[in-house]
């Protein structure tokens, strides 16, 4: 299990990110990024490009759904499942 540093670090790089792509300002890693209009379907996919390049990944595209990847939280806690396997 990665320390609690570690997934700050996830956390700040995804919201970093996202920013900087969208314009927008994500204040809380619990906002929900598509009900605030934050991320696109387009987004996801820079997002996932992203994070396999980042993070040096492969994301299976069966395993993103709604629920993990709502908020950088959720986006976080799902980096952390890949990389841990």
């Amino acid at each position: 299990m990665p320390q609690k540093n570690n997934l700050k670090i996830i956390e700040s790089d995804i919201k970093k990110f996202l920013q900087t792509k969208t314009g927008h300002t994500i204040k809380s890693v619990n906002d929900d990024l598509v009900k605030k209009g934050i991320i696109s379907s387009f987004t996801m996919f820079e997002l996932i490009d992203f994070i396999e390049k980042n993070f040096k990944l492969k994301v299976d595209i069966l395993e993103i759904n709604p629920d993990n990847f709502n908020c950088i939280k959720n986006i976080t806690k799902q980096i952390n499942i890949w990389i841990s396997k």
